[in-house]
């Protein structure tokens, strides 16, 4: 059997490379976005502990000094809050580019990798024919040679 010989091997390994930086690319942009929305939500809790610190304050009874230490921490930490989800935002349009160009290449790695398979598919079918017409045709060969003369 002749080995098989796809002659766009080295178009199909570029590609393939291709979409395996691509498909790293995503997974970077995909990793800083959570982590940025990792620290979003962590903002959000410490915005949270903030304002139930107020609320346990305000049964109490405690000066204005405090109070506005309270709220200018508030006021901070929503900035923080604002910039972080301006953050996410930003990682996560890079992220959907990112997997838009992903996508492309992994379409444009699987439509070589089909044809590769159909191709191998061909390839095996064919020579599979040839050998079942070899042996067909040793067969037949067989049955047309006459009895061999023996000696006793």
């Amino acid at each position: 059997m002749k080995p098989f010989r796809y002659r766009l091997q080295l178009l199909k390994d570029l590609r393939e490379r291709d979409r395996d930086e691509a498909l790293q690319s995503y997974g970077v942009a995909l990793r800083k976005r959570m982590n940025q929305q990792e620290t979003s939500d962590s903002i959000e809790q410490h915005i949270e502990g903030i304002g139930q610190a107020i609320q346990d304050r305000g049964q109490q009874r405690f000066t204005a000094s405090m109070h506005s230490q309270y709220y200018s921490a508030m006021k901070e930490a929503k900035l923080q809050l604002k910039e972080s989800n301006a953050l996410v935002e930003e990682f996560r349009s890079k992220e959907l580019e990112q997997q838009q160009e992903y996508l492309h290449r992994k379409s444009s790695h699987d439509v070589l990798q089909r044809l590769y398979d159909r191709r191998r598919d061909e390839h095996l079918a064919s020579e599979f024919k040839e050998e079942e017409k070899v042996l067909e045709d040793l067969a037949n060969a067989r049955s047309s040679i006459p009895n061999p003369v023996t000696t006793t």
